[in-house]
C-alpha cells in the first residue's frame, strides 16, 4: 500500500516559531520510516499551515513572501517535500489576499496555495471567484 502523503497541520507564528517546527522535524523524522518499516510506501510529506493572513495579518508582500520562503526551506530541511499555504488559503475576508498569490507562487518553489470562494461566514464571494479566475 503506499501513502500519498503524511500531512503536518501547523500555526508556525510570524516569525517562525522554532520549538514548534522542531517538533514537527521530530515528527517527520519518526513517522517516514515507522510506516516504510510496517511495509508502507510513503510517497511524499507536506507541511499544511493555517491561511496565511492569518500568520502575517498586515499582508505586506515583502513580508508575507519572506514569511513564506523562510518556511519553505526550513520545511525543506525538516524532511517536507512541500509546503502548503498549504499556506492556507486567501480568505474571503482578507479581499486583498487574493492578489498575493501570483507574487508567492512566483518566489517559491514547493509552496501550494489555495483560496476560498463560498463559506458558511461569508457565503458566495464574487471577488473571491473573480480574484481566482
Amino acid at each position: 500500500m503506499k501513502i500519498r502523503s503524511i500531512t503536518y497541520y501547523l500555526n508556525p507564528g510570524w516569525l517562525l516559531d522554532e520549538a514548534a517546527l522542531k517538533q514537527v522535524g521530530s515528527f517527520i523524522a519518526a513517522a517516514r520510516p515507522a510506516y516504510q518499516a510496517g511495509g508502507y510506501e510513503v510517497q511524499s510529506a507536506h507541511l499544511a499551515t493555517v491561511p496565511f493572513p492569518e500568520i502575517v495579518p498586515s499582508l505586506k508582500v515583502d513580508e508575507v513572501i519572506l514569511m513564506a520562503k523562510s518556511l519553505e526551506t526550513t520545511a525543506g530541511g525538516l524532511g517536507f517535500e512541500c509546503v502548503s499555504l498549504a499556506l492556507g488559503p486567501a480568505l474571503t475576508g482578507f479581499p486583498e489576499s487574493y492578489t498575493l498569490i501570483p507574487q508567492l507562487l512566483a518566489a517559491t518553489k514547493n509552496t501550494f496555495l489555495f483560496d476560498v470562494i463560498a463559506s458558511p461566514e461569508f457565503g458566495v464571494s464574487l471577488p473571491a471567484i473573480s480574484a481566482c479566475a
